[in-house]
């Protein structure tokens, strides 16, 4: 009997030494190959994991305890599904598929290279001050801080959480450094001081706060707080008209500013304004506009479909005009991009993508062309492949771009990201 106590005595202390283990990849291998590590074993769940050299994880793996850091040497792949509960941080290069960052997780850190398909995070804090890029969606149910040396892009953004403190510094997007934001979904945007969006393209429910956005894609709905529209536009004289599929409000106690040659175009929707919109630049509006704050500045409304021919040409107005505002002149309003209406059944894969692009959901003599966010015209070649159109990018630069489709009369815009 004090044999066996003794024996049980000795596997718990193995296991309990076991348990605080440290372990070192010692050369490159498969993850669950005991000869790539230093122990000669399976790193248990609960081990103070370092990959310090090119380590595959076949099949996908879950930790949730003990720790992962992949060094500056380090580099991990894998296909599969990738679930993590525990500390993480990332010196080197990570290419996963499928990852799962849990809300159990004690850390999170990227400060190297981050490649995944899908990431979906549950844990609050997490933090990016290096390069990562999700290929497809990435699922935000708790917050994610992007660091000022951080780059960050994803094809989708989507679920009720967080994306805080975008600044300048750091950032590289279309044309400069900057932010990009997809969002086909629902997305509240809780800026910083001064913070820049460079790009966004929404098609669901946007909600922005303390954020300026050079340029705004959206066919879906905005709510607006403090968002500044072209007031840090650096190009060279050519700007990119903005087109909106639906309604813009600029919310109550909230400015929006559109600074010449900037131009908002809401062309298929309302305009509703409860707090300010001033500036010098251009609003074209489609159907209605509604003033129940305060327009100023020498900015130009130019409402399509106007109800009055009298000053100020507002359909509905219980707010303030003052006299500066213009309506209409041809030296501010002029459209370059057409409406985004229409193409909700077209499909558009991949995205962002790099040397190829597939079209499905149009009809044949359709003209396809791609422009730049100044509206300059992009080479690509397309061919046609039974229900689909294909297309050659490989001559296109990495950037932001917009597809225009026209068909007779009818026209619609979607935003197409190249990355390499």
């Amino acid at each position: 009997m004090k044999g066996l106590l003794a024996i049980a005595w000795v596997l718990a202390c193995m296991s309990q030494i076991r348990a605080q283990l440290t372990i070192h990849s010692e050369s490159d291998g498969d993850w669950y190959e005991p000869s790539t590590w230093d122990c000669s074993c399976i790193p248990p769940n609960s081990a103070l994991v370092f990959v310090d050299h090119n380590v595959t994880v076949t099949g996908g793996m879950g930790k949730s305890g003990g720790s992962l850091t992949v060094t500056s040497t380090g580099y991990m792949d894998s296909f599969e599904t990738v679930q993590l509960g525990c500390a993480v941080d990332n010196q080197g290069v990570m290419v996963l598929g499928d990852l799962w960052i849990d809300a159990s997780a004690l850390l999170f850190e990227n400060n190297g290279y981050l490649s995944c398909y899908r990431v979906a995070n549950y844990r609050d804090g997490l933090y990016n001050s290096g390069y990562w890029d999700i290929s497809d969606e990435l699922f935000l149910y708790a917050d994610l801080e992007n660091g000022t040396t951080g780059y960050l892009s994803a094809s989708t953004v989507s679920g009720g959480a967080v994306l805080e403190n975008f600044n300048v510094a750091g950032f590289f997007g279309a044309d400069g450094p900057a932010m990009r934001i997809f969002n086909h979904d629902s997305l509240d945007i809780h800026a910083s001081a001064g913070s820049v969006v460079r790009a966004i393209f929404n098609t669901g429910r946007l909600e922005m706060t303390g954020l300026t956005v050079d340029t705004l894609t959206n066919s879906g709905s905005i709510s607006s707080s403090s968002t500044h529209i072209g007031k840090y536009y650096s190009g060279n004289g050519d700007w990119f008209v903005i087109p909106v599929g639906q309604d813009i409000f600029v919310d109550a106690g909230a400015t929006m500013t559109i600074i010449a040659p900037g131009v908002l175009n809401v062309s298929n929707g309302d305009l509703t304004v409860n707090g300010v919109l001033d500036g010098n630049g251009c609003v074209l509006v489609a159907q209605t506009t509604v003033n129940n704050g305060l327009i100023t500045g020498t900015i130009d409304i130019c409402d399509g479909t106007p109800t009055t021919a009298i000053a100020p040409i507002i359909d509905v107005n219980t707010g303030t005009v003052t006299s500066g505002v213009r309506y209409c002149s041809p030296d501010a309003c002029t459209v370059g991009i057409g409406s985004s209406d229409g193409s909700a059944a077209i499909r558009l894969f991949p995205n962002p993508a790099s040397d190829r692009v597939q079209l499905m959901g149009i009809g044949h003599g359709t003209s396809i062309q791609l422009v730049d966010l100044y509206g300059r015209s992009q080479p690509i070649h397309t061919r046609i492949q039974h229900d689909r159109v294909s297309l050659d990018t490989s001559e296109v630069a990495n950037g932001m771009y917009v597809l225009i489709l026209q068909y007779g009369r009818w026209t619609a815009t979607m935003p197409l990201a190249i990355m390499r």
